[in-house]
């Protein structure tokens, strides 16, 4: 009899402690369900977490995590909301928020200036949202500044060369990464310019890259702070080149006649020109002839134009060669040098 009471008595202690662990475990998860109805996430997934297999504690601690994960999205504490998130593994869209949550980091780095680390995190995901749209502003800030000595040679200078023809040329500037190109040609009635050409520029060891509605691959070299592009030259080149005096004679024609004639000369020296002209006079046999000049003043280059407030109208120009050499011009006539202006008494007719 004392056995079977005994007996008797463990199933009653267990069955009770059973019921009183399981009361306890259904107030824990009505605690835990108030607390996230309330919003309170993190205790109630505390409890939830305590509670493991209890009906679907399991389940409910995962939408506490992510709701905490969301809260802390929409605060901006994207480190913390990319942990929680990672963690979730493919829960409701977990594995979406990770990649939002980086586009977020990233964009930080790049306000931040850290380009090398917003690429890591922006390569794998690139064909998310603007992610690439990132990633190409990144790696230019990154060439920018591995290659900052290239890019501040460029800006120095306006580049030419042949555009083509033997009175064209192109005038290429430099700014922040980007090209403007301006294709220009030189006739009878002055100077025509194209619509500029906005192209994005990338820079590696060899060569210069123009990517836009004017792609071209530029070679160049660059010695300490002298920087050379093939088939290119600097503003200042040129320049250099034409330090000196030079002339050409003007002839103009209709139906094969010849209707008049008129030599021009121009001085370049260091920023200071002076430039003279004369003509025939017509009808006269002998060879007294009209001078105009000289007229002084200060110049510079302009996409194709020597500009200066002594020259009435546009009238003097530049063009690179296809032999990659200046040419300067007076409208579309080709100047030679000479030792000196030829003076108020120097002209033959």
């Amino acid at each position: 009899m004392i056995r079977k009471y005994r007996g008797t008595l463990l199933i009653l202690i267990l069955g009770l402690a059973v019921c009183m662990f399981s009361g306890c475990n259904s107030q824990d998860y009505n605690k835990a369900t108030e607390l996230m109805q309330n919003g309170d996430y993190v205790q109630a997934l505390e409890l939830f977490e305590h509670l493991e297999d209890y009906k679907d504690s399991a389940d409910q601690a995962l939408a506490c995590r992510y709701a905490i994960a969301s809260n802390y999205y929409e605060k901006n504490y994207y480190d913390e909301a990319l942990q929680l998130f990672t963690s979730l593994g493919d829960y409701q869209d977990s594995s979406n928020m990770v990649k939002e949550c980086q586009l977020c980091i990233a964009s930080a780095m790049l306000d931040e200036e850290k380009y090398d680390e917003a690429v890591a995190i922006l390569e794998p995901i690139k064909s998310f949202k603007n992610a690439d749209t990132l990633l190409q502003k990144a790696n230019k800030q990154i060439m920018l500044r591995d290659y900052a000595d290239v890019f501040e040679a460029l800006e120095q200078s306006a580049w030419f060369c042949n555009g083509g023809t033997i009175n064209s040329s192109d005038c290429i500037t430099f700014d922040n990464g980007w090209a403007t190109v301006i294709h220009y040609f030189v006739d009878g009635n002055g100077i025509h310019k194209d619509s500029p050409a906005s192209c994005s520029v990338s820079v590696n060891e060899s060569a210069i890259v123009l990517k836009g509605s004017d792609y071209r691959i530029i070679p160049y070299k660059l010695s300490g702070k002298d920087l050379t592009l093939t088939n290119y030259l600097s503003d200042q080149q040129i320049d250099k080149a034409f330090q000196g005096c030079w002339h050409c004679l003007s002839l103009s024609y209709t139906l094969g006649h010849l209707l008049c004639e008129a030599e021009y000369a121009i001085q370049l020296n260091h920023g200071n020109v002076i430039s003279e002209n004369a003509a025939p006079v017509y009808g006269a046999y002998d060879g007294s002839y009209y001078y105009y000049g000289p007229y002084e003043g200060t110049y510079t280059l302009d996409c194709g134009v020597i500009k200066s407030s002594c020259f009435i109208n546009e009238e003097w120009f530049f063009l690179v060669g296809d032999d990659g050499k200046p040419i300067l011009t007076h409208y579309m006539t080709n100047c030679t040098p000479i030792a000196e202006l030829p003076g108020e008494n120097g002209y033959s007719f």
